[in-house]
């Protein structure tokens, strides 16, 4: 394990020692099934269970498959699929003991050849967020062979949960998924857990939980605990949670938006840049004005109070629903009551997915969103004039640097920021779809190279 420079040494605590691989060399889909079996084996724990593999051979022929559809395009469209190994019995026995029934699959009555040709005449008929293509290992004639056999509708209950849109979801089955967005990007998961994204040559392992434990959390932490306050000062008491069972909801439902934020940007597919800064600053203020010039200044300052008010209404409303539910204290009156809290969490639900869409379609402007740590609009079409003579490197979770030039403009001007305010961070979308973090740290900017935002494991 490399060491962290000794440049980095108050806030390291933070810095999670995730490895890069493919960093020096050159990787191929031909060489991920020896890195997928050494990250699966490291995530073994008693809340995991490991997916079962197919072989070296099987799993090289899915990717070499799939990477290569991913390049072409159907009537001018890019392709976007999903791939899951299983045979149909499994899928059942999944389903059964899962308890339902939500992923169904469509059998086809012939088998079709696992092929480049067959993904790109079939990729436009299964929608991305919900469908899943089937494959499977078929013996034909004393020999075996790769064949689509179906489809799975696996519903899309969990495209809306992981973009925060609804309170719940059912992941995909827990069997080897290979995902295509983009041209050349390949991510390999199961049961909605990304387990690595080929990208630009490059296979990384995704840091999942980088908005709660690294310093890109660290800078939030201030704000998610006067949201805190400010939930538990709107209800009038001391706790959020008196058994202390779910007491960090607010802080979570705090950064669930801006994982919500991120989600959307993505689904734009032309990439954005996000400049969060603390709340004391004003779009006017010299300290941001010296070193980004705001487009379009604004003031939009709701998102605080309806994330506020919809935590406020949610513990209100689970308040009158469990004794409500076991058939206690029923009266007309709470029963209105119960109605009433419904309609309005639904109604806030509504106007922040309102505020979501519209912020994220800020991003479509060049230049950057700016937006402070209490969720305050200050401006967008940002563009960052600051010059950072000395910055030519970042540094990586592995500890090793890598040259600024080796990234485009929108990535410099994001590290050319943060370098000069210590106190911001800057979020990177890609028009691929990958998200990275950036921020100072002591004398360096550090670079999360995919921080995969809500472990969107499709």
């Amino acid at each position: 394990m490399e060491n962290i420079p000794s440049t980095t040494c108050n806030r390291t605590e933070y810095f999670p020692y995730i490895k890069l691989l493919g960093k020096k060399q050159m990787i191929y889909p031909k060489d991920i099934p020896k890195l997928l079996r050494a990250r699966i084996g490291a995530l073994k724990s008693e809340y995991f269970e490991s997916p079962k593999l197919p072989s070296d051979s099987i799993m090289n022929e899915l990717l070499e498959v799939a990477y290569h559809a991913s390049f072409l395009t159907e009537e001018g469209r890019k392709l976007s699929f999903r791939v899951i190994f299983a045979i149909e019995s499994d899928i059942a026995e999944a389903n059964t003991r899962r308890g339902h029934s939500a992923a169904r699959p469509i059998v086809f009555n012939c088998p079709r050849d696992f092929t480049v040709a067959e993904l790109l005449r079939l990729s436009p008929a299964v929608e991305f967020t919900q469908g899943l293509i089937c494959v499977a290992e078929f013996k034909r004639e004393k020999r075996s062979k790769l064949e689509i056999w179906g489809v799975l509708d696996s519903g899309s209950s969990w495209w809306h949960f992981m973009h925060h849109n609804s309170s719940h979801g059912m992941p995909p089955p827990n069997f080897i998924t290979i995902s295509c967005s983009a041209p050349g990007q390949v991510s390999v998961s199961a049961q909605g857990q990304i387990f690595m994204t080929l990208r630009g040559g490059a296979v990384q392992e995704p840091v999942s939980e980088a908005l709660y434990e690294t310093p890109l959390g660290a800078f939030f932490d201030s704000a998610r605990k006067q949201f805190h306050q400010d939930v538990i000062a709107g209800l009038g008491v001391q706790k959020y949670d008196i058994e202390d069972h779910d007491e960090d909801f607010p802080q979570r439902f705090y950064t669930f938006f801006i994982e919500r934020l991120l989600f959307h940007i993505r689904e734009k597919k032309h990439g954005g840049t996000i400049f969060f800064v603390p709340d004391y600053l004003k779009h006017d203020d010299t300290r941001l004005l010296d070193r980004i010039s705001i487009k379009y200044p604004i003031d939009y300052d709701v998102v605080w109070p309806l994330l506020r008010d919809s935590v406020i209404t949610h513990r209100k409303y689970y308040d009158l629903y469990f004794p409500l539910g076991d058939g206690k204290k029923l009266t007309r009156e709470r029963f209105s009551k119960f109605t009433l809290l419904d309609w309005e969490k639904e109604s806030i639900e509504e106007s922040i997915t309102d505020c979501v869409q519209f912020i994220a379609g800020l991003s479509g402007v060049d230049g950057a969103i700016v937006i402070t740590d209490k969720l305050r609009v200050l401006g967008f079409g940002a563009e960052v004039i600051v010059q950072s003579q000395n910055l030519t490197h970042v540094l990586l979770p592995s500890g090793t640097k890598r040259s600024i030039s080796d990234y485009g403009t929108r990535h410099r001007s994001a590290f050319r920021f943060c370098s000069s305010l210590e106190e911001a961070v800057a979020f990177i979308v890609s028009s691929d779809g990958g998200v990275k973090g950036t921020l100072r740290v002591d004398s360096e900017v550090a670079l999360w190279p995919d921080i995969n935002v809500g472990g969107f494991g499709i």
